[in-house]
C-alpha cells in the first residue's frame, strides 16, 4: 500500500498479489530492504522504494529478452518446492507475465511516489 499501515487491510488503490507470484520479486525486494520479512507488516521509504522498482524494471528488460531468460531464474524468488518447475514449464509465458506485473509496479509507484513518503507491504 501507499504510505504507512492504515490500521487496516485490503485499502483502496493498493496492489495485491498472490504469495506464490509477490514471491518472484522478493529477492530484490531484499537486497534493498534488509528487514522485510514475508510474513511481517514492512514500510519501506519511498527513495528505497524506487531503488526496487528500477532493479525490478531491469529484471523485467532482461525478461523480454528470450535468450537471458534461463538466466534471470537466479533473481526470480521461488516460495514452493515446486514453483521454479512450473515457472520454467511455460517460462515464456510466465517472464511475460511477470513482466507485466512489474509493469503494473512501475505504474503503481509513479502514480504515488510524490503523494506518499513511503510504501508498506503488509505481510502474509
Amino acid at each position: 500500500m501507499a504510505g504507512p499501515y492504515a490500521n487496516r487491510c485490503w485499502n483502496d488503490g493498493s496492489l495485491f498479489f498472490e504469495e506464490e507470484v509477490f514471491g518472484y520479486i522478493e529477492p530484490t525486494i531484499e537486497r534493498f530492504e534488509p528487514t522485510y520479512d514475508h510474513y511481517a507488516f514492512t514500510q519501506i521509504s519511498m527513495l528505497d522504494w524506487e531503488k526496487i522498482v528500477k532493479a525490478l524494471a531491469d529484471v523485467r528488460s532482461r525478461l523480454e529478452v528470450e535468450t537471458f531468460r534461463p538466466d534471470m531464474l537466479q533473481q526470480i524468488g521461488f516460495l514452493f518446492a515446486d514453483s521454479k518447475e512450473r515457472f520454467t514449464q511455460s517460462m515464456n509465458a510466465n517472464c511475460v507475465a511477470l513482466g507485466a506485473m512489474i509493469s503494473q509496479i512501475e505504474t503503481w509507484t509513479s502514480e504515488n511516489r510524490l503523494r506518499h513518503s513511503c510504501v508498506t507491504i503488509l505481510g502474509l
